[in-house]
């Protein structure tokens, strides 16, 4: 953890002090947004394993999510889609406990959102003026 934090740190100012040298822009441009993508995908990463939680299959309601895949009965958690009446059914004829995701489904949404609200500021309000 140490280390990322010394890296970004590095990067972001050899970004800065090639603001200084005009040729070196689009290089450090490059990297800077390459480092935002990594940071980015490691924060969607920790936040969707956050989201995870093992429980009795007797707890199963319509629409939670599934968050494991059991191919037996065709269930995949690639779906983003809630378990119906018949397959909380078959689950529970094959398992004793199920892995279900908790909280928000489309959280990366706002996490994006809030990057390009930072970065643009109000589109919309942009747009109508």
């Amino acid at each position: 953890e140490k280390r990322n934090k010394i890296t970004i740190t590095g990067l972001l100012s050899f970004f800065f002090i090639s603001l200084l040298f005009k040729e070196m822009l689009l290089l450090s441009l490059s990297i800077l947004g390459g480092t935002l993508l990594f940071v980015f995908y490691i924060y969607v990463k920790i936040v969707e394993k956050s989201f995870y939680k093992r429980i009795s299959v007797k707890k199963l309601k319509v629409d939670d999510m599934i968050g494991e895949d059991i191919p037996k009965i065709n269930i995949y958690k690639q779906r983003i889609r809630g378990l119906t009446k018949d397959e909380i059914k078959r689950i529970k004829k094959y398992r004793k406990y199920v892995i279900v995701r908790e909280g928000i489904r489309y959280s990366p949404v706002f996490a994006i959102s809030l990057i390009i609200t930072l970065i643009y500021g109000d589109i919309l309000f942009t747009l109508l003026v």
